[in-house]
């Protein structure tokens, strides 16, 4: 039997006074919300989004394939989405865009940068399709808890690149 997998790759960087501190390059999870977006645009029921975004959290939690947009993302979600006091930008979240798929593999074009506005611990990151901080009616695409809890000082960095590969075997 063939199987089709969905993997997210997420490499970030901590970067602090133009050293990288911390890097690393894990696996996310794509929850069933996003693979259920991703299955009915293959059938024609819903349309893909066109354009994503990217923040981060603050939540020590591990996200789950039962995670949702609805559940997770917001300032009161279990991911505990940074706020504007977090990082810079401040505003929104910031959008990821992606070069054109080859060989079953994207990647962001753009290395999305947030910069620390305050001491605090970030746990991980996600992609959605929403703009806004704290919605929560977009779409889950994936989550990313980092390998190690990234305690960032003010003016700290933090770097993100995120690959897409799908595999069938």
């Amino acid at each position: 039997m063939n199987k089709l997998q969905l993997h997210g790759l997420w490499k970030i960087q901590h970067i602090r006074d133009g050293k990288v501190l911390h890097q690393e390059c894990g696996a996310n999870i794509v929850p069933y919300e996003g693979m259920n977006r991703i299955l009915n645009a293959l059938r024609g029921g819903v349309t893909l989004p066109t354009t994503w975004y990217v923040s981060l959290f603050k939540s020590n939690v591990t996200p789950a394939l039962t995670d949702t947009a609805a559940t997770a993302l917001g300032s009161s979600g279990t991911y505990g989405e940074c706020q504007d006091a977090d990082f810079l930008p401040a505003a929104n979240r910031t959008e990821i865009t992606f070069g054109a798929a080859s060989n079953g593999s994207m990647t962001s074009t753009n290395t999305i940068q947030f910069t620390a506005q305050q001491n605090l611990t970030v746990y991980g990151g996600f992609v959605t399709n929403t703009q806004p901080k704290n919605d929560t009616t977009g779409v889950l695409l994936s989550a990313k808890r980092f390998a190690s809890a990234r305690s960032v000082l003010q003016n700290d960095i933090i770097q993100v690149t995120v690959t897409y590969t799908m595999t069938s075997s």
